[in-house]
C-alpha cells in the first residue's frame, strides 16, 4: 500500500470499523504524554511535552518596560506566540499561508484560555514598591511576560499539547532576580510586602480534542486524522486552583498545589467550568458533546498531577 493510502479517509474508515486506528490505538485511547520541565536554563520557566510524534516546547521570558508604555492598551502584559521552526515547515511541505494561519489560530487559542488566569497585574503591584523615591531612585517600570511556544514536530492534538506545555512553563516559572530583590528591599524598609516566588495563577486550563468520522467518536487525533475526519472539537476544563487544594494543609494556593501528588477522583472536577472550541466541520450532537465533556474531565484528572509534580 502506498504511503498516501495510509492517510486517506478510506484507510481511517477501515481501521475504525475494526475499532483500531492507524497507529494501532483504539478509538478512545490516548497517546502517552511525557512532560519535562526546566529544559531551557535561560528562561524563567520552560517545558517540553511529547505525545506520540508531537513535540512542543514552551519558554517564559520577561522584560521590564516603562510604566507609561504599559498604560498603552496595545502593550500586552502577557504576550503569547506560537511558531514552527523552518526545518519543520520545509519537511512538512506546508505553504506559508497555511503555516501562518495555524500559528495565528494556536496563538489566539492559547491567549483565550490562559491570559485570564495568569495574574500579571499582581506581579506589577509588587513591582510598584520601587515607586517610593526614598527607597530607590530606579525609574518606575512594569514587568511584561513573553510566552514562546515552539512546535518541534506536529502530529495532531496541537491545542492540547501546546496548552499543556504553556501551563507547565508558567507553573514552574520563578520570578526574575530583579523583582525578588526589589521585594526584599521593600520588606527591609518596613513595607508590608510578601515575596512572590512564582507567577500567580488562579486556574489551570487542560484541553482534550475529539473527532468524529462517520459517527465514530475518537480522542487525541493525529494530524492525518484531523485532515480526514468530519468534525473535531476541543473541550477545555478550567481547574480552579483553590477548589482542588482546599482540602490540603494551610498555605498559599501555589504552595498547596505542590502537595497535589495523590490520584484524584473525577468528582473533584464536577464543579469545573468547561469551554468548547469548535473550529468547524459538521455540527456535533448535544448528547455527544455532553459525553465528551465528562471524558475531558477524566483526562484532566490524569494530567493534573503530571503538571503539579513538576512545580
Amino acid at each position: 500500500m502506498q504511503l498516501e493510502a495510509y492517510s486517506s479517509r478510506e484507510f481511517h474508515q477501515y481501521c475504525l470499523s475494526n475499532d483500531l486506528r492507524g497507529d494501532t490505538r483504539t478509538a478512545m485511547q490516548h497517546r502517552s504524554t511525557q512532560l519535562e520541565t526546566a529544559t531551557i536554563s535561560t528562561s524563567l520557566g520552560s517545558a517540553l511535552v511529547c505525545r506520540g510524534n508531537s513535540k512542543v516546547v514552551a519558554a517564559l521570558q520577561h522584560q521590564f518596560v516603562p510604566f507609561g508604555d504599559m498604560l498603552d492598551p496595545v502593550v500586552d502584559p502577557l504576550e503569547i506566540t506560537v511558531e514552527f521552526p523552518s526545518l519543520v515547515v520545509d519537511r512538512k511541505e506546508r505553504g506559508l499561508q497555511s503555516v501562518n494561519y495555524q500559528t495565528n489560530a494556536l496563538s489566539a487559542f492559547l491567549s483565550d484560555n490562559i491570559k485570564k488566569y495568569v495574574l500579571v497585574n499582581a506581579l506589577n503591584q509588587h513591582l510598584n514598591i520601587d515607586d517610593d523615591e526614598a527607597l530607590t531612585d530606579k525609574p518606575q517600570k512594569k514587568i511584561k511576560l513573553n510566552l514562546d511556544v515552539c512546535i518541534l514536530n506536529p502530529d495532531g492534538a496541537l491545542k492540547d499539547i501546546c496548552l499543556l506545555a504553556a501551563m507547565a512553563a508558567l507553573l514552574t516559572a520563578r520570578m526574575p532576580p530583579e523583582l525578588v530583590e526589589a521585594q526584599t528591599e521593600a520588606r527591609q524598609a518596613g513595607w508590608k510586602c510578601s515575596i512572590l516566588p512564582s507567577v500567580p495563577i488562579i486556574s489551570i486550563p487542560i484541553a482534550t480534542t475529539f473527532g468524529c468520522l462517520d459517527g465514530k467518536l475518537v480522542v487525541d487525533l493525529t494530524e492525518s486524522e484531523e485532515q480526514q475526519f468530519d468534525s473535531r472539537w476541543t473541550v477545555i476544563v478550567i481547574v480552579d486552583v483553590l477548589d482542588i487544594t482546599k482540602h490540603l494543609p494551610r498555605g498559599t494556593a501555589q504552595q498547596r498545589l505542590q502537595q497535589l501528588q495523590m490520584p484524584l477522583d473525577s468528582k473533584t472536577l464536577d464543579n469545573s467550568i468547561c469551554n468548547v472550541h469548535n473550529p468547524g466541520g459538521h455540527p456535533v450532537a448535544s448528547e455527544l458533546l455532553q459525553s465528551t465533556i465528562q471524558m475531558a474531565k477524566d483526562n484532566a484528572v490524569k494530567l493534573l498531577p503530571l503538571l503539579c509534580r513538576h512545580k
